[in-house]
């Protein structure tokens, strides 16, 4: 999901997208290796929420947490993707 305005004092007060329609493929790559890695070294069974940032060429981890399931939802309908099935494998 990216946000594509900037956003209020929370996140959920901007408009968000997905797939990513403006970062570049690179980006997206890191994003995914990053998630990865983070899951697999701190054991993730379940959902969890991390948030980035791209600035100045450079992906940042802003925070990681476990996921909240509303928005989970609307994010499984958007991409149209089956998670349950898709564990992650080292």
């Amino acid at each position: 999901m990216e946000h594509i305005e900037w956003a209020g004092i929370h996140s959920g007060d901007s408009a968000c997208v997905i797939p990513p329609i403006s970062l570049a493929p690179k980006h997206v790559d890191t994003i995914d290796e990053y998630t990865r890695r983070i899951a697999l070294e701190l054991g993730v069974v379940g959902l969890m929420n991390i948030q980035y940032a791209v600035a100045d060429d450079v992906v940042y981890i802003l925070e990681a947490n476990p996921a909240r399931r509303a928005p989970c939802r609307s994010c499984q309908r958007s991409a149209a993707f089956p998670w349950r099935a898709s564990p992650l494998r080292s």
